[in-house]
């Protein structure tokens, strides 16, 4: 490599080092893999889904519309096909391989997550893989599709129920379907029967109110797996008077109490024994269930600790909208926009390895450098790159597969680099208390929209 081209890549760490983590993860072997075992009834032809996956990836990296990337491909002989066909195409991927790329490409960027990066919570907990899990649907879906012209008010895309490791932050796995209305507490026992935990762990599920039903926690029980979920008032909870309630202040001087006995009623066959912590807020109780039933081994503080992280999967969601502007959708159709969206998901959990990269070079913690901001930096340098650098040359530049130790090495030195003051995250502001409003806004499923469409022209 001459000395023009060496100044101009070490001008572009942060798109050199995106793009080895994606190389490395997504070789055309792999994709075609993934392709041929999820792609259920659909076929390709001119555009194959490698092609289609790269243009996608782009154009979110660069937050590009999806015409505009195309247009540049077909201009740079990146697709051989009209705008039409692609649009056509990503309409069409399967969720189910979708899905699979989340679950493949975490299994892959989890190997490069380094150890002193991952967060540790209590010492009570450290034997524990603490998983949050909530559901997400997509919003802010266009009208282009002929059947959802002139429909009132928003319209959703598909709806996932996510599993997010708490101690890197990552996305593990999801179960999605185009159904933006449907309940994803339906998916919990498949969203379970997914996630393996890490050796010599077991999983302690972390969800809100919406998952304390009797089957939901059966579910999360399973395989030996623990689970500290916030209570909800319409299942039945009969203390067991055997046992004293206990009494105690945490560290905030805030007083809680715990008790023990079964959910569900004496009838039940599902019935449950957990333990109950309830914790006196200003205006309000917070009250949790877990089957950790011992208050030696798993103190009622350090619980009501760990309740408090589970806002880090909002936080995740909120970070891949606005990191990744995912409020701007390709596509109009579910399957188009939960395809997109685990390619946000993807970007997400690379953008956390980077960072932690980053901080480790800068003798920094990872909490101090923006997900944002330097995601921001990562966008420009890919223009800047794919405008000077040739794909063929990129691909080349890279080469092929590499072991793990290759690739972290590699990044590191990469990564290497002075402190931008620019990438520290903002101090937190005043929260801002928004009056609510009762409207008329409304949202339809467009999954469901399309279908009642389809089922209309049959009859007719």
């Amino acid at each position: 490599m001459d000395a023009l081209s060496r100044k101009l890549l070490n001008r572009l760490p942060l798109a050199e080092a995106t793009l080895l983590l994606l190389s490395w993860i997504f070789s055309d072997w792999v994709l075609e893999g993934l392709w041929n075992t999820h792609r259920r009834r659909c076929y390709q032809k001119k555009i194959t889904f490698p092609v289609l996956f790269r243009l996608i990836l782009g154009a979110v990296v660069t937050h590009k519309s999806g015409r505009a990337k195309f247009e540049e491909a077909i201009e740079n002989d990146g697709l051989n096909a009209s705008i039409q066909a692609a649009f056509k195409k990503l309409s069409r991927v399967p969720i189910e391989l979708s899905v699979a790329i989340l679950e493949s490409s975490a299994k892959a960027i989890f190997k490069l997550f380094p150890q002193w990066a991952m967060w540790e919570g209590p010492k009570s907990l450290r034997k524990y893989q603490v998983v949050t899990l909530d559901g997400k649907v997509v919003k802010h879906v266009e009208k282009r599709l002929k059947p959802l012209r002139g429909t009132r008010g928003g319209l959703l895309g598909g709806r996932g129920l996510v599993a997010l490791d708490w101690s890197t932050g990552m996305v593990l796995s999801m179960v999605a379907t185009p159904d933006g209305d449907a309940n994803e507490i339906a998916f919990v026992e498949e969203l379970v029967n997914k996630v393996e935990p890490r050796p010599k762990s077991t999983i302690l599920w972390l969800g809100d109110r919406a998952f304390c039903t009797l089957v939901q926690i059966a579910s999360l029980a399973q395989k030996g797996n623990s689970f500290v979920i916030r209570y909800k008032k319409n299942v039945i909870f009969t203390r067991d008077s055997q046992k004293p309630i206990v009494k105690g202040i945490d560290e905030q001087g805030r007083k809680y109490s715990e008790s023990w006995g079964w959910l569900g009623a004496v009838n039940n066959p599902s019935r449950r024994y957990v333990r109950r912590i309830e914790l006196q807020l200003d205006n309000e109780s917070l009250v949790i269930v877990t089957n950790i039933l011992d208050r030696e081994e798993c103190p009622a503080e350090d619980l009501l600790w760990l309740y408090g992280e589970r806002w880090g999967i909002e936080r995740v969601f909120e970070d891949i909208t606005t990191t990744f502007n995912f409020k701007h959708l390709i596509g109009g159709t579910p399957e188009a926009t939960i395809f997109q969206f685990v390619i946000c998901m993807v970007l997400y959990n690379i953008l956390q390895v980077i960072r932690a990269q980053i901080s480790k070079c800068n003798n920094r913690s990872p909490d101090e450098v923006s997900s944002q901001k330097v995601q921001e930096d990562i966008r420009d340098q890919m223009v800047a790159w794919a405008l000077t650098i040739d794909a063929e040359d990129t691909e080349s530049y890279f080469g092929q597969s590499k072991t793990v130790e290759d690739v972290t090495t590699r990044l590191e030195q990469i990564l290497d680099k002075p402190w931008k003051r620019r990438w520290a995250k903002s101090p937190p502001g005043k929260k801002r208390i928004h009056e609510k409003k009762r409207g008329t806004w409304t949202h339809g499923s467009v999954h469901r929209i399309i279908n009642a469409y389809k089922a209309e022209m049959v009859t007719h």
